[in-house]
């Protein structure tokens, strides 16, 4: 019997986890080696299966010049992973959604796609948990230097409104739907930029729904944190 996709995230994640939690004990986290050394306990997890017919850095079924991270097949399925390593800098939000977008444009029924999203445990909680929605940015005339004003009232989280980071007491994955239009900032840029990517035939519309589901209690034991979600157009 083949294995499941959700069986092989889920073990992913795990293993994800551990080698990150090994890497953050023996090495500086300055020196770590960002999202290049996650293939390696990846493609050993994957490839232990002979059945498994593994690609990486795959080239995109819809967009010409751009790849994805993990592709596997086995018996008939199609599985898409694209990951990221969350450091102590400021992140980059355009490319976590743009590997969301992009996932979520794969429209083949029988591909199952998955955005995984680790870190050192508190880098985690403060670049991912704690960037808020209302800050904003404005460059002073005198000095020329960006300064980051927040407003008052309650704080908001942007990956919050995107992202469940919740299982249920039953540790049921937790769900998100969002509708992205192009008054979205990170919608319009992806629309902008992958527009004259699309393969022949595709186009990329003005709106488009995508869930996110959550596929396991956020792992955060030891110095590492892994989060993986689902995600489908709808």
């Amino acid at each position: 019997m083949p294995m499941t996709s959700e069986f092989y995230i889920r073990n992913i994640a795990n293993v994800v986890h551990s080698w990150m939690s090994y890497i953050y004990e023996v090495s500086d986290t300055k020196h770590f080696a960002a999202e290049s050394s996650l293939r390696y306990p990846i493609a050993g997890l994957l490839e232990r299966k002979k059945s498994v017919n593994l690609f990486m850095e795959d080239g995109h079924p819809m967009f010409n010049n751009a790849r994805v991270d993990f592709k596997w097949e086995e018996k008939g399925e199609i599985v898409y992973l694209e990951l990221k390593h969350v450091r102590d800098v400021s992140i980059n939000v355009q490319e976590i959604f743009d590997d969301i977008f992009r996932l979520a444009f794969i429209n083949d029924a029988k591909a199952h796609k998955y955005f995984l999203l680790c870190g050192e445990s508190t880098i985690f909680e403060k670049r991912i948990r704690q960037r808020t929605i209302i800050e904003e940015q404005a460059t002073t005339q005198d000095t020329g230097k960006v300064k980051i004003k927040q407003s008052g009232g309650d704080v908001k989280y942007l990956f919050d409104n995107y992202f469940s980071f919740e299982t249920n007491e039953m540790n049921q994955i937790g769900t998100k739907v969002c509708e992205f239009n192009c008054e979205n900032t990170y919608y319009n840029t992806f629309k902008d930029t992958y527009s004259p990517k699309c393969k022949v035939g595709m186009e990329i519309p003005s709106k488009i729904k995508v869930r996110t589901n959550l596929m396991q209690p956020i792992d955060k034991g030891l110095r590492s944190a892994v989060a993986i979600w689902k995600v489908e157009m709808i």
